[in-house]
C-alpha cells in the first residue's frame, strides 16, 4: 500500500484487519517492508519553497509536485528529516533500458542542490 501520510496507511491496515471471515475465506497480513511515506510537513514545504526560489534564480522553474510513488528519500523522511525527491538530472524513461539524462541539466541541478545545502546550513526554517 502507498499513502500520503503514515496515518493513512495505519487507517487502511486497520480497515483490512476488520474484515470478517466470509464463507470460509480469511484474510491475514504479513508485513514485508514498511516503506514510510514522503509526508509534506511544514519543513518540507519550506525546503520546496527555497528550491523554487533557487530554481527561479538559476533560470529554471522547480515546481513542487507529488506523484505517490516510492522513493529512496522515504527513509530520510521517515527519520524526520525534511526531504525533497527529484533533484537529480532531468531525463526520462526511468528504470528502463532506455533511461537517459539530459547532460545540459547537470550544472543546473548541481547548483540547485548546492543552494539548498547552503540554505539549510544558514538556518532555513525546518532545515
Amino acid at each position: 500500500m502507498r499513502g500520503w501520510h503514515e496515518a493513512d496507511l495505519d487507517w487502511a491496515e486497520n480497515q483490512l484487519l476488520r474484515i470478517d471471515p466470509h464463507r470460509g475465506v480469511t484474510f491475514t497480513t504479513e508485513e514485508r517492508l514498511a516503506t514510510p511515506p514522503l509526508e509534506r510537513t511544514a519543513a518540507v514545504a519550506a525546503l520546496a519553497a527555497q528550491a523554487a526560489v533557487l530554481g527561479e534564480a538559476l533560470g529554471s522553474a522547480v515546481p513542487e509536485t507529488s506523484t505517490g510513488g516510492v522513493s529512496d528519500g522515504c527513509w530520510t523522511a521517515g527519520a524526520g528529516l525534511p526531504t525533497l525527491d527529484g533533484l537529480g538530472p532531468v531525463g526520462a524513461l526511468d528504470h528502463s533500458p532506455d533511461e537517459y539524462i539530459e547532460i545540459s541539466s547537470l550544472a543546473l541541478r548541481c547548483g540547485l542542490v548546492a543552494g539548498l545545502v547552503a540554505a539549510v546550513d544558514a538556518g532555513l526554517p525546518g532545515g
